[in-house]
C-alpha cells in the first residue's frame, strides 16, 4: 500500500478531532436534540428486514461443503477491500463509537453514510461521502482528472493517489489490496483443488490468477462456460456503482450461489429469440447491427452469499456478467438471478406496496411471476442494443462516462417491456400483459426509495416520469394509479428508441440533460412515497449469512 506522508499528517489530526468529538457528544447527556437524532437512526434500521441466506445444500457432497467454507472465507475478505475502496480513515472511527445503534447501522451501510440518503453521513463530525469513494483523492476536480496524461486512468482496477509532490499516480488494485488479495488467491486455489468439476475448478483457478493481477479477461471468459456446478461464485470488481464522479472505478463484491436446476427449460427458449429481439428494436438499422452475444445463459440460484458492494445498502436481486462488452460480443454473457431474495423482496416490500398504491381492479396484476419475468428480461436486455458509438469513437461507456450506469439500467427497465410486448405478439409469454405493466410500476415505487445515489432508483425514477409524460398511468383522486394498455406500448417504444439512440451516438451533453430532465421527484410523487413511509414498508433486506446459517 502507497503511504504518503505530506497526505496522512493532516489526515491524522481531523481523526483526533474528530475522536474527540464524537466521545464528547456521546458523553454528555442527551438532549432533546440528540434524542430525536437517535430516533432517527433506529428508524433507519427499521427500514430493512433480516432474512436468512440459505438453500438446500443437504444434497452437496462433503467436498462441495468444504468448498463452500472457502468460499465463504474470499467473501469476507473482499468485505475488507471494499470497505477500504469506499472509506479510508473514517473506518477508524467505528470502534469510537458506543451508540449500538449507530453501530449497526454503519455496518448495514458499510460506512458511516446512509445509501438510501444519498449518502447523507449519520455520525457526528463526519462529512457526506465523496462522490468518488477512496478511489481518488478527495480533492480531485475533472479537469486535473482530464489533464492526467496516463492510459490506466479509466482502468475499472486503479486507483488514483497523489504522490509526494501532490502529482497524480496510478495505483493498480492488486497492489493496493496485495496482502488481503494473496490471502483470497490462496482460498480458491484450495476450492480448485476440491472441485470435482472441471469448468469450475478452472475458473476458480482463474479468479484466483486474476485477482493477483487485475486482468480478469481468462477468468470472466471461463464463468460462460460453467454449466453444470451446484456451486458458482463471483469475486472481484465485477461492477457496480460507487465511483460517482467518473463512474470508472468498480468496487469488489462478492456472490456464493446454489444453482437451481429446475429453471433452466423454462429459461432456456428465450436465450433462442436474442437475435430476434434484437432487429426488432426500434431504432434505426446502424444501431442495433451489433451482435447480442453468442452465449448468453440464463441461471436462477438461491444465493448463500453476498460481499462487498452487493451486500451493502440495497441488495441486488439479479446480475448479468461478464461487464466487459468485448466478452459479451465475443462470447456472450451469463444471467444470475436469485430466487430467494426476490421473493423475500416480493413478498416482504412489493406487495404491501401494491396494496397501498395501485387501483383495485388492477391490484391483481401484480404477481410473483411478472415480478420474475421482468427481473429476466431486465438482464437480458444490458447484453442486448448497443455498445459502442457508432463511427469507431469508442464504448458508450467512456463516452457517456458518469451517465453511462443510469443510461444502461433505464435502457434495460425500457428494452424489458418491449422485450415482452414482442413474445407476447409471437405467443412466447401467455400471461397478461398488464401483469408487466403494473408488477412494474408498483416496483418503480419498490425501487426509487433507495434514493438518488442509486442508479437503479434513478433509472426507475426517469421511466415513470417519461411514462407519466406520454400519459401512461393516471393517480385517481384517492391517489392510486392504474395503467393505460395501450399507451405504455407506444411510450416504452419512444423511450427506446431515445435511450439508444443517446448511447449510439455517444452524445454526453444530450444524456447529461435527459438524465436531469428526467431524474427529479415531483410533489406527487413525493407524497406516494411519503404515504408508504407512514405505514413503515421495508425499503430493503439485510442478510443473516455463512457457515453457521448454512450448518457448515
Amino acid at each position: 500500500m502507497l503511504y504518503l506522508t505530506k497526505n496522512i499528517i493532516p489526515k491524522i489530526f481531523f481523526l483526533i478531532f474528530v475522536v474527540l468529538l464524537v466521545n464528547c457528544q456521546e458523553k454528555q447527556p442527551k438532549n432533546q436534540t440528540e434524542r430525536d437524532t437517535l430516533t432517527e437512526v433506529q428508524r433507519k434500521i427499521k427500514q430493512y428486514v433480516q432474512v436468512k441466506l440459505n438453500g438446500n445444500i443437504d444434497s452437496l457432497p462433503e467436498s462441495e461443503k468444504k468448498i463452500l467454507k472457502l468460499l465463504i472465507e474470499t467473501g469476507k475478505i473482499v468485505d475488507k477491500i471494499y470497505r477500504k475502496q469506499t472509506t479510508f480513515d473514517v473506518d477508524s472511527i467505528f470502534p469510537q463509537i458506543s451508540d449500538p445503534d449507530v453501530k449497526k447501522l454503519y455496518e448495514i451501510n458499510y460506512g458511516p453514510w446512509d445509501r438510501m440518503n444519498n449518502h447523507k453521513s449519520f455520525v457526528a463530525g463526519i462529512p457526506d461521502k465523496p462522490k468518488g469513494a477512496n478511489f481518488y483523492p478527495a480533492d480531485i476536480t475533472k479537469s486535473e482528472f482530464e489533464a492526467f496524461e496516463n492510459a490506466q486512468k479509466t482502468s475499472r482496477y486503479t486507483l488514483i493517489r497523489r504522490d509526494k509532490n501532490r502529482k497524480l499516480i496510478i495505483l493498480p488494485y492488486h497492489e493496493a489490496f496485495e496482502k488481503e488479495l494473496i490471502e483470497a488467491s490462496e482460498l480458491l486455489k484450495n476450492a480448485a483443488e476440491l472441485s470435482e468439476n472441471k469448468d469450475f475448478k478452472i475458473y476458480l483457478q482463474l479468479q484466483a490468477e486474476a485477482l493477483l493481477t487485475d486482468n480478469f479477461y481468462r477468468c470472466d471468459t471461463a464463468l460462460l462456460n460453467v454449466k453444470n456446478s451446484n456451486i458458482e461464485c463471483l469475486f472481484g470488481a465485477n461492477e457496480g456503482y460507487e465511483d460517482g464522479l467518473f463512474g470508472y472505478k468498480y468496487p469488489y463484491n462478492a456472490l456464493i450461489l446454489l444453482k437451481n436446476n429446475s429453471w433452466g427449460k423454462r429459461l432456456s427458449k428465450y436465450v433462442k429469440m436474442l437475435r430476434f429481439l434484437q432487429k426488432a428494436l426500434p431504432v434505426p438499422e446502424e444501431y442495433r447491427s451489433e451482435e447480442p452475444g453468442i452465449n448468453f445463459d440464463i441461471n436462477v440460484y438461491d444465493a448463500l452469499f453476498y460481499g462487498g458492494s452487493y451486500n451493502s445498502g440495497g441488495k441486488i436481486i439479479s446480475t448479468t456478467l461478464p461487464i466487459d462488452a468485448k466478452i459479451q460480443v465475443e462470447k456472450g454473457s451469463k444471467n444470475f438471478h436469485m430466487e430467494n431474495v426476490s421473493t423475500a423482496k416480493f413478498e416482504n416490500i412489493l406487495l404491501p406496496i401494491a396494496d397501498l398504491i395501485i387501483a383495485p381492479k388492477q391490484r391483481e396484476f401484480v404477481t410473483a411471476e411478472a415480478f420474475l419475468q421482468n427481473q429476466i428480461f431486465h438482464e437480458m436486455a444490458q447484453s442486448l442494443g448497443i455498445r459502442n458509438v457508432l463511427g469507431n469513437k469508442g464504448t458508450v461507456r467512456e463516452n457517456l462516462k458518469e451517465f453511462h450506469n443510469v443510461l444502461e439500467q433505464v435502457k434495460a427497465n425500457v428494452l424489458k417491456l418491449f422485450f415482452i410486448q414482442k413474445l407476447h405478439t409471437v405467443k412466447e409469454l401467455d400471461n397478461n400483459i398488464n401483469e408487466n405493466y403494473v408488477t412494474f410500476l408498483a416496483n418503480v415505487f419498490r425501487s426509487v426509495r433507495f434514493g438518488a445515489a442509486n442508479p437503479h432508483a434513478v433509472s426507475n425514477l426517469i421511466c415513470f416520469n417519461f411514462f407519466k409524460e406520454n400519459k401512461v398511468f393516471e393517480k385517481t383522486k384517492k391517489g392510486l394509479y392504474k395503467i393505460d394498455e395501450k399507451k405504455m406500448e407506444e411510450a416504452v417504444n419512444l423511450l427506446a428508441n431515445k435511450i439508444i439512440l443517446i448511447q449510439g451516438n455517444g452524445d454526453y451533453a444530450a444524456a447529461s440533460n435527459f438524465v436531469k430532465k428526467y431524474s427529479q421527484i415531483d410533489s406527487e410523487m413525493q407524497e406516494t412515497l411519503e404515504n408508504i413511509k407512514k405505514v413503515h414498508i421495508p425499503v430493503d433486506l439485510i442478510f443473516q449469512q455463512g457457515t453457521e446459517v448454512l450448518g457448515i
